[in-house]
């Protein structure tokens, strides 16, 4: 599935839906990889959620998203967004 516009393995997304601790946002994720969801679009919120869940040294395969959730949103920040 695509989160945050680049591509993240099923297992992985599950791995987030555990480290998040919004348990609607876990459970939008885990009815995503059930219903085998292609591309899941994330409020702003959410991908703060998952980023700050994340933390500084992301689990194994979750490096990307990590990186490219604080990338975007550094960049709404700095464009006033």
């Amino acid at each position: 599935m695509f989160l945050a516009g680049i591509p993240i393995r099923d297992e992985y997304v599950l791995e987030v839906a555990r480290l998040v601790r919004d348990p609607e946002l876990a459970a939008k994720l885990e009815r995503a990889v059930d219903r085998d969801v292609s591309v899941l679009a994330l409020t702003l919120e959410e991908r703060h959620a998952i980023c700050e869940s994340l933390g500084e040294h992301p689990p194994p395969g979750l490096g990307d998203l990590r990186t490219t959730l604080q990338q975007q949103l550094e960049w709404r920040r700095a464009s006033g967004l």
